[in-house]
């Protein structure tokens, strides 16, 4: 419905001080995204940012990645569909 053209933790701002301003979320979920996020990877992980930006907001964040052999396009409606 919503597309948005930032990093995930802009889009952690736009939709808690945006779309969502009068009604705050119960969590933040950010991912899914292909592999871990472990070691180094956090360091520049977009999706470990967005939901460290919602707990640093106040609210309880969470990060999806799950391990998953991707090949070609339409993957994304295929690590979905693991989520």
């Amino acid at each position: 419905r919503y597309c948005f053209p930032g990093t995930p933790a802009d889009a952690v701002d736009f939709g808690l001080w945006g779309l969502m301003k009068e009604a705050a979320p119960d969590l933040v979920i950010s991912g899914v995204n292909d592999g871990p996020n472990t070691g180094m990877a956090q360091v520049n992980s977009g999706t470990v940012s967005a939901a460290a930006r919602a707990l640093r907001y106040g609210f309880p964040g969470y990060c999806g990645q799950h391990r998953l052999s991707l090949h070609g396009r339409g993957d994304e409606k295929q690590m979905a569909q693991h989520a």
